[in-house]
């Protein structure tokens, strides 16, 4: 099964791609997992990349592309997967579809100030990537012992940037997911647990 998963930053869509990946015993493709890594390593990509994240900007259409397909072929992809942070534009999408069939399209809606206060508070880790809470006593990071910082694209004003982008470019693409009856729209404000039961059930599992 092919799936993708949309929404806001913040929305959750990585939490549910997480479990649904190990529920559905498919990976987890994340675009933005692969383009930080590309960062860490300071390859010639991550550069680029690099300073449009820092802005809030989107990564343009054929550099996203080309690291989803690298990545979209490999063996472990055969049975299906779920696809986080890709589309995010209608071009994106037209791109994706004519790279391969997607089955389900799963969009989580969250409100904009719950968005901007649950990234703004958030802290990172520098090695592994885990996510925490400001407002936790946490001072490393509970699965490596890393240094927890906050990203630059999580800064509040960034990710206002980020979701005036989303709304221009991103949107859009519901109706065109819902032309083609694959769009799955769930409230991404209920509990985590709620949110993967609504979407397990949709997928008919």
């Amino acid at each position: 099964m092919n799936l993708v998963i949309m929404g806001p930053i913040g929305s959750g869509k990585g939490t549910q791609a997480g479990i649904i990946s190990k529920k559905l015993g498919i990976p987890h493709i994340s675009t933005g997992d692969i383009m930080r890594k590309h960062i860490k390593d300071e390859t010639d990509i991550g550069l680029k990349i690099k300073q449009k994240l820092e802005t809030g900007s989107y990564v343009d259409d054929t550099l996203t592309s080309e690291i989803l397909k690298s990545r979209i072929f490999k063996d472990d992809v055969k049975n299906g997967f779920i696809l986080d942070g890709f589309p995010r534009t209608i071009n994106q999408a037209n791109i994706l579809s004519e790279m391969v069939a997607i089955d389900k399209v799963i969009f989580l809606n969250v409100d904009n100030d719950i968005v901007i206060d649950r990234i703004s508070s958030r802290l990172t880790c520098e090695e592994c990537g885990a996510m925490y809470s400001k407002s936790s006593a946490i001072q490393k990071c509970e699965k490596c012992g890393g240094n927890l910082s906050q990203r630059k694209d999580d800064k509040k004003e960034v990710v206002e940037n980020r979701l005036e982008i989303f709304e221009k470019e991103t949107l859009p693409i519901l109706n065109f997911y819902k032309s083609l009856n694959l769009l799955v729209e769930i409230n991404g404000m209920l509990e985590i647990d709620v949110v993967t039961d609504i979407i397990l059930k949709e997928l008919v599992i």
